[in-house]
């Protein structure tokens, strides 16, 4: 995407589509007109902001207030999942191996998360997580490995601390 275009999709998405101005019922139509794939009935929030346009929604999403998309690889969020206000999901790290520079080269990497998952308030999934169908993601949990099925996630990291 050449810078220009970027830019304009970063204000019609990140400015416009996430004012608290903006019905929320415009929130997905324009994401859907600028090249994401949304499914229907999904609610976005005010305030909610998206990197690129490589996302994929499922249906009936509901993606509460302030959350943050950093997606420069893909992230696909599928049926029926709630994020609660202000969780993180990214796809971007550092190869931190050099000691004169930790913050080294970038590197990328998707996120899934599994149908009926809730994540919870201020929860931060970093790259290459896939979260497994039916999850509860505890508030303030950070995943940084992948989360079976059917489970309650919380702490930092994320473990495993019962089953749904």
């Amino acid at each position: 995407m050449s810078r220009i275009r970027q830019n304009k999709w970063r204000l019609a998405v990140n400015i416009i589509s996430a004012s608290e101005a903006t019905p929320h019922k415009y929130r997905s139509a324009i994401l859907r007109k600028l090249g994401s794939q949304i499914g229907k009935r999904v609610m976005i929030q005010s305030g909610v902001k998206i990197s690129t346009p490589s996302l994929t929604i499922g249906d009936d999403v509901y993606i509460n207030r302030d959350v943050r998309i950093n997606n420069f690889a893909r992230v696909e969020i599928k049926d029926r999942v709630a994020l609660a206000p202000g969780v993180m999901v990214t796809t971007v790290s550092h190869d931190i191996s050099d000691p004169g520079r930790r913050q080294g080269p970038t590197s990328f990497a998707p996120v899934v998360i599994g149908e009926g998952t809730w994540v919870g308030t201020r929860a931060t999934i970093l790259p290459g997580v896939t979260i497994g169908r039916g999850c509860v993601i505890a508030a303030g949990a950070i995943v940084n490995r992948d989360c079976e099925p059917n489970g309650l996630y919380g702490g930092t990291p994320a473990r495993r601390i019962k089953d749904l």
